[in-house]
């Protein structure tokens, strides 16, 4: 069992995997939605100001509040944003979910990496163009950098340490 409170920012989330019971240091965007104040026009303002590449997400379902408030926080970041996309039905993402935690205590003041369980938010994978999960969206200052499946952990790190 994991249940560590390590992130210090209004980001705390609980992420509960199907083989961890919790973990508190990477944000799931279920939690961001019902811990935040969406204002979705302005937060689209401050994505096509920051991040006029993520637009185009945005423009595939306007209406999504959740869609909106993820692309905000990859657009108003400082740091580099990791999003991991995954389902608790998933062996491959379960087998992840321990390394993703470790990596994000390690780099938890100089990266973000948000969760995004494709079970509650199902068309996340048409928005983004995805089809398998685990999946991996490396953004920096508002840019897809890279994506990635399922990595062995010193793979996973190295293209973290590249990104911060």
């Amino acid at each position: 069992m994991i249940t560590k409170t390590v992130q210090k920012t209004s980001l705390l989330a609980l992420v509960c995997l199907a083989t961890i019971e919790c973990s508190a240091s990477v944000p799931s965007l279920e939690n961001l939605v019902k811990r935040s104040n969406i204002n979705a026009k302005v937060m689209r303002k401050e994505i096509e100001t920051n991040a006029p590449d993520l637009v185009q997400y945005v423009d595939k379902d306007p209406e999504n509040d959740a869609l909106v408030l993820l692309l905000h926080k990859i657009a108003t970041s400082n740091n580099p944003v990791v999003i991991k996309f995954y389902s608790n039905y998933c062996g491959p993402c379960r087998t992840m979910a321990p390394i993703v935690e470790k990596i994000s205590n390690e780099f938890e003041s100089k990266l973000l990496i948000i969760e995004v369980d494709t079970s509650t938010f199902r068309n996340m994978t048409s928005i983004f163009g995805f089809r398998y999960i685990p999946t991996l969206i490396f953004f920096k200052k508002g840019k897809e950098i890279e994506r990635t499946n399922s990595l062995p952990e010193q793979q996973l790190r190295e293209k973290i340490e590249a990104l911060v």
